[in-house]
């Protein structure tokens, strides 16, 4: 979550006023100001363009020009006016416009915008030769690396400690997201482009770890237990294609009989993973438990509808604590946020959420 006062937190926990500031860069160019009228922005922590805005402005010729010239760099920042100037503001989502229609005009057509954060750039971005990395070098190091040659001058902000080192050479071929999704599945971390349009490494985060926000207030809550997704196992084989893994194919598995999913109750349910950076089978297994604790989860979602927290991000922990209904007690309930769309006129919120519990 984005780091806010005592007195912002305060006020977004009842209705108040919003405000949103739009604004379009285009390279060495001056910053302008965008007219829109509406807009919505959504975020989801399984997608590498994680962030996408949908906005309806109003805009010049000279306008749609910059907002369309190559590398223009579109600023959204929201959050709350507390009367007249004062206010506080969150950065929200920082991109470039990736499609665009607009009604033609004598002054100035109203145009559909739809923007996608800095994702996009290293999606397209893949690399027309081979990058090679010595054994040794960190997990979070390489992911770095292949992010600052995409996007010269992007901020990279890398708070892990658990990632590791690649024990032998990694070779990086055409993919640039498939090596930096290797290296976040080996060394168990998350990365993805914040509201500041920076580039982020951390541990991938626990339910151990504490939580970043309680709500309290909704305007609804929905609490689901699907179970389509019970995997249990996870079968591990090797990645590399230059015959260094000579470890076999390894299976990880929930061995509790007591376990409400161990195959005993529900099957054998297997999700097939590659590792490209274990050199051992002790290595291998350790990715296995890894995504096996990851996975054992997901056995509760929320859809909630609230006043927004625009400060909170996607991947963040939160702490939902539910209503009284009838004679049942409130739950507490810890959950990652796994997506959330905000509307920029209301300042409404929903989130979709999960459990990591078995």
């Amino acid at each position: 979550m984005y780091p806010v006062s005592a007195r912002f937190l305060e006020a977004v926990s009842k209705p108040h006023r919003v405000v949103t500031e739009v604004e379009a860069t285009p390279p060495g160019g001056a910053t302008i100001p965008v007219r829109w009228k509406s807009a919505s922005l959504s975020s989801d922590t399984d997608a590498r363009i994680r962030t996408r805005v949908s906005m309806s402005a109003l805009v010049t010729a000279a306008e749609w020009d910059v907002l369309s010239a190559p590398g223009c760099r579109v600023t959204i920042r929201h959050g709350v006016n507390f009367g007249g100037p004062d206010q506080e503001l969150v950065p929200l989502f920082v991109g470039e416009l990736s499609e665009s229609s607009r009604v033609l005009s004598p002054n100035a057509g109203e145009a559909r915008l739809s923007f996608q954060d800095l994702g996009g750039w290293v999606t397209r971005a893949e690399l027309v030769a081979p990058v090679s990395f010595a054994a040794g070098t960190s997990r979070a190091s390489v992911i770095q690396q292949l992010v600052e040659a995409a996007i010269p001058g992007v901020d990279v902000v890398n708070t892990s400690t658990v990632g590791g080192f690649i024990p032998t050479p990694y070779v990086a071929a055409r993919r640039r997201y498939q090596a930096i999704g290797d290296m976040e599945s080996d060394g168990r971390l998350v990365s993805y482009f914040n509201g500041s349009g920076e580039y982020v490494i951390r541990d991938a985060p626990t339910l151990s770890d504490a939580a970043v926000f309680t709500f309290r207030q909704f305007v609804q809550i929905t609490r689901s237990r699907p179970l389509d997704r019970l995997y249990n196992t996870v079968v591990v084989s090797p990645g590399a294609n230059d015959g260094s893994q000579t470890w076999p194919t390894l299976t990880v598995q929930i061995t509790d009989p007591s376990h409400p999913r161990h195959p005993s109750k529900v099957g054998v349910v297997p999700l097939f993973i590659d590792s490209s950076t274990a050199s051992t089978a002790g290595e291998a297994a350790a990715v296995g438990r890894n995504e096996l604790e990851k996975v054992i989860g997901s056995t509760e979602s929320l859809a909630l509808a609230m006043v927004a927290n625009p400060a909170l991000e996607a991947g963040d922990l939160v702490r939902v604590v539910t209503p009284h209904i009838n004679e049942e007690p409130a739950d507490i309930l810890q959950h990652f946020i796994d997506g959330l769309s905000l509307d920029l006129v209301s300042g409404g919120m929903t989130l979709s959420t999960r459990s990591q519990e078995a």
